[in-house]
Formats: C-alpha cells, structure tokens, sequence
C-alpha cells in the first residue's frame, strides 16, 4: 500500500461510495442515498432547533396575542412563564414579527405589527433595566395601541380560520352525499334474508 492510501479522508470516503453507488445503481440510488442523508440531518436540525427555544416561547402569533390579552388585562394575576412577568411581555412583543412571518398573514399585516414591535420591545427592555414594573409598562400608549391592534388582527385570523373549517367541513359533507349517491345498489339477496 501506498503512504497516499493512508490520507484518505470522509470527503474521500463520500466521494468514492457515491462513485462506486453510481457506476453499480446508477444515478437514482446516489440521489435517494443523498436525499436520506440530507434529510435525516434536517430532522437532527429542526429537534436541535426546539429545545433552544425557551420555555415561554408561544406555538403561533395567536398564542403570543392571547398571552399578551391576558398578561395586559391582569398582570397582577398571570403566571410568568419567563424570569419574570415584565421579561415576557418584552419577549413576546419581540417575537411577534418571526411568529408572523411564520403565520399566513399578508404582508401588510405583517407590516403592521412590525413597525411598531421591535422598535417598542427595545424601549420596554431599557424600561425593564431600569426597574420599570408591567403596570407601569403598560401605561406605554404605544403598546396599549400595538395590543389593540394585535388583538384585532388575531380576532380577524380567528374568525378567517373558523370559516375557512366551516368550508372545509361542508364541502366534505357535500362530497360524502355525492359519494353515497354514487354507491351502486346493494345486490339482492337470493336468500330473502
């Protein structure tokens, strides 16, 4: 053996299996073969990626909105879910724009709440540092205003989401009557029974 066998890396390794995948299976099985590697690293990815995430972080922006409803209405009386009550209302207004952008939201209405989110959770956090308690905070009338507005966007999204179910759940009440009226008749029964 040559002192070259010896410095033989993964990348050689790779290159050499897929070398020897295509010439034997051709083309079609070095692809599948790429595409269970590639997308059993997507899974190792997207699980690493959920436990980074803290523990207050909301499942959409209409968890987020409600969260934010309950915390500004009765912040006494809410559980914080973060360090503290005031860091996840600064949290979760500066989150809004990814939990928007991840939603189906126009871009206008993505718009809307962006220009006033991160701009607001940047001055609540300097408010926070310096000892700024949520009642306070939310005498802040451009949070009071966001909040309206969030909340209106999310009873929107709700309403949209219940009709577009309703839609869903007639047309396939509709396409099971269709299909029932298709059905061929039931043989009869040569034993009468």
């Amino acid at each position: 053996m040559s002192s070259n066998s010896a410095s033989i890396d993964s990348s050689d390794l790779v290159y050499l299996a897929g070398h020897h995948l295509t010439i034997k299976y051709g083309w079609t099985t070095l692809i599948a073969c790429l595409l269970m590697i590639v997308g059993c690293q997507a899974e190792h990815d997207e699980h690493e990626e959920d436990s980074h995430f803290p523990p207050h972080w909301p499942k959409s922006f209409l968890e987020a909105a409600d969260r934010l409803n309950q915390i500004s209405t009765n912040p006494a009386n809410t559980q914080p879910l973060a360090e503290n009550i005031e860091q996840e209302l600064v949290d979760l207004i500066d989150w809004l724009p990814e939990l928007i952008a991840d939603s189906d939201l126009s871009k206008e209405e993505f718009d809307k709440v962006d220009s006033w989110a991160y701009p607001l959770a940047n001055e609540l956090k300097q408010s926070i540092k310096a000892g700024t308690k949520v009642g306070d905070l939310l005498k802040n009338e451009t949070l009071l205003k966001g909040l309206s507005d969030l909340t209106e966007l999310a009873n929107h999204t709700k309403r949209r989401q219940a009709e577009a179910k309703a839609r869903e759940e007639q047309e396939e009440a509709e396409a099971k009557r269709i299909a029932g009226e298709n059905l061929p008749a039931a043989p009869p029964n040569p034993e009468g029974n």
